[in-house]
Order: structure tokens, then C-alpha cells, then sequence
């Protein structure tokens, strides 16, 4: 127990190096670099990253622990197949699918052109927030 201790605090110490950094770099701003950073846009920025960060993991979560019970308490004929299948989004990096996401769905995407010939001439916005928490979810959960 006293080893492990031991081996614990250096790398406690080493995890709050960072935080010293900024907290040091914090003391020596300006009054107008601290305007700038508690400044609306600084503030809309981070209420958007925490509701993405949160509806992502809501839906990963919930998406997860649904696959999981499919795949475990059920006797789905292809349970092995979908098992499979299911961890497939892990392989993928989330900004290749966002990538992806953005070449089908954009205005000039791939879905729009094969579209325009049926006289679709513009699909849907998405808003950023629910299409950034779509893809995320779905390469996530």
C-alpha cells in the first residue's frame, strides 16, 4: 500500500503540471485579455461545447446501452453478425465521418446531385449543434 502511494504521487504531481502552467500564465494577463476571454463569444463557445458534450453522451449512452442489451439478453438470429457490425463505428475516426457526413449531406454533396435530377433542388439545413451531436453520437456510442 505505502509502494503504491509511492508511485501514485509523482504521477499526481506530474497530472497538475498543467494546471500550475495556466494558473501561473493566468496571474500575468491583462485586464483586457480577461475582458476578451469572459467576453460573449468565449461564453457562447463553451455553453455549446458543454450542451454537445452532453447530448453526445446522453445519446451514446442510451444508443450503447441499447446495442449492448440486444446483443446480450436477446436471441436475435444474427446476434453474432450484429455484434460485429456494432463495434464497426470504433474502427472509424469521428472526423472521417464527419468528413464523410459533410461530402453526402452538404448543399453540393453527393445526396443532392443524385437528388437534382427528381427536381430536389436544395435539401434541408442542419443545424451544427444537432449535426455535430448526430455524427458524434453515431461514432461514439
Amino acid at each position: 500500500m505505502l509502494l503504491q502511494a509511492a508511485l501514485a504521487l509523482p504521477a499526481g504531481a506530474l497530472v497538475l503540471v498543467p494546471l500550475l502552467y495556466v494558473g501561473i500564465r493566468a496571474t500575468e494577463a491583462t485586464a483586457s485579455q480577461w475582458a476578451a476571454l469572459l467576453g460573449s463569444e468565449v461564453r457562447a463557445a463553451v455553453l455549446a461545447t458543454i450542451a454537445l458534450a452532453t447530448i453526445v453522451s446522453m445519446g451514446a449512452g442510451a444508443i450503447g446501452a441499447m446495442a449492448a442489451w440486444l446483443v446480450t439478453r436477446t436471441d436475435l438470429p444474427a446476434r453474432r453478425t450484429l455484434t460485429i457490425a456494432l463495434a464497426l463505428p470504433l474502427v472509424i475516426p469521428s472526423y472521417v465521418g464527419a468528413l464523410v457526413y459533410r461530402g453526402l449531406l452538404s448543399p453540393r454533396g453527393t445526396i443532392q446531385q443524385l437528388l437534382e435530377p427528381l427536381g430536389v433542388e436544395r435539401l434541408p439545413d442542419i443545424p451544427p449543434l444537432a449535426g455535430s451531436a448526430a455524427i458524434l453520437i453515431l461514432f461514439t456510442y
